[in-house]
């Protein structure tokens, strides 16, 4: 037992190293004003979203871009609760250009099959997609239009965050996304893109097209971020670029229950095991097993208070390490680290981790109001 701790505890080590240059590596995006020459389309693809519309209307209309060249185009995902008449209602008060349509009913996959159809009727070159929890930052097309410009890229990727955390739920919420952004930029960093985030993330409508945009992974429910991030990687490689600026950091809200976050990463995990590239499914598989040999340990230690002192180790070793590479993804992302949130997230989140792991793999579960089949 003592071998294989030390064994996967060793790995994990490497991972994290890996992942801490990777970061390293990774450029800031310097932003220098330029006159703004590309139109966007903004896609927002929507399901019973009314405690948060308002938010979201307010932020687009603090955006500093020409409304001009930018439109939106909302995608009423079968809502029940009064979602389309409250946005057209707060929209149609504003100066923005503005469409809300109606999502292709009876589909596996309801967020692809709504974003594909938004690309279709989209009048720009553009596409940028975001969701309806969102607050988006004052400078944020600028960022993309200057990237555009200056490197013309066929997809480009910013960091989304958790807001402030207001208690423990949302404070969990918040490394554990602030983990994710640890992963994806040093992914960028290294140079093989293979994590980003759809609620900030931009392709030419060309490219998308180019690539069929979901055809091969929409009978999968998630994954529109990265299974179209995986295609675009392999058709136009070293053509994909990274907003490292804090001020193109997307912010979204957390949900407000365990069992909500249960659902909604077992939505996320469920993609990992349908991606091509080996690397993410290698990072997976070692953070799940670094997660499951804590359980396993700290079971074995009510038995035998031996594996007590090893469990104290490995734990505070683990514990240490993840503490460096949040510390490095929230300085680069201009963010403070809550050393007490760590702390009490480090007892959650292997039995949280495993669970959501298997249940990803066997189970099923239920995201707003429908039930997703493994």
């Amino acid at each position: 037992m003592l071998v294989l701790l030390l064994l996967v505890l060793l790995v994990y080590l490497i991972l994290l190293g890996w992942m801490f240059i990777g970061m390293s590596r990774l450029k800031p995006t310097q932003i220098t004003f330029l006159e703004p020459k590309t139109r966007f389309t903004i896609v927002i693809v929507f399901r019973n979203e009314v405690p948060h519309l308002k938010d979201l209307v307010a932020s687009f209309t603090r955006v500093d871009y020409p409304n001009t060249m930018f439109e939106l185009i909302l995608v009423d995902d079968a809502s029940t609760d009064g979602s389309r008449e409250l946005l057209d209602e707060e929209l149609s008060a504003t100066s923005l250009r503005y469409r809300v349509i109606r999502n292709i009913e009876n589909t596996r996959s309801p967020k692809k099959a709504g974003i594909s159809l938004a690309v279709d009727m989209a009048r720009s070159d553009w596409i940028i997609t975001t969701d309806a929890d969102c607050e988006l930052p004052k400078q944020w097309l600028r960022h993309y239009d200057q990237v555009i410009q200056k490197e013309r890229p066929k997809m480009v990727c910013g960091p989304v965050i958790y807001s402030a955390p207001k208690g423990f739920l949302s404070g969990y919420q918040f490394l554990d996304g602030l983990s994710l952004q640890a992963v994806a930029m040093s992914g960028f960093g290294w140079g093989i893109p293979f994590l980003c985030n759809g609620a900030n993330q931009g392709y030419s409508k060309f490219a998308f097209q180019k690539v069929q945009g979901y055809k091969g992974n929409d009978h999968i429910a998630s994954g529109d971020d990265v299974f179209l991030l995986e295609k675009m990687q392999n058709a136009y490689p070293g053509e994909i670029v990274f907003l490292k600026n804090k001020n193109a950091i997307v912010v979204t809200k957390p949900v407000e229950s365990w069992s909500n976050l249960i659902s909604q990463r077992i939505r996320w995990a469920s993609k990992t095991s349908e991606q091509s590239r080996m690397l993410p499914k290698f990072i997976g598989l070692i953070v799940f097993l670094v997660n499951l040999m804590l359980i396993i340990a700290a079971i074995l230690s009510i038995f035998d208070a031996a594996h007590l002192v090893w469990l104290g180790g490995f734990f505070v070793i683990k514990l240490l390490l993840d503490l460096g590479i949040l510390w490095l993804a929230a300085k680069h992302l201009g963010r403070s680290l809550s050393v007490l949130h760590h702390l009490v997230s480090s007892y959650i989140y292997p039995l949280l981790t495993v669970v959501v792991v298997f249940r990803s793999l066997f189970g099923t579960y239920r995201w707003k109001g429908r039930k997703f089949i493994k």
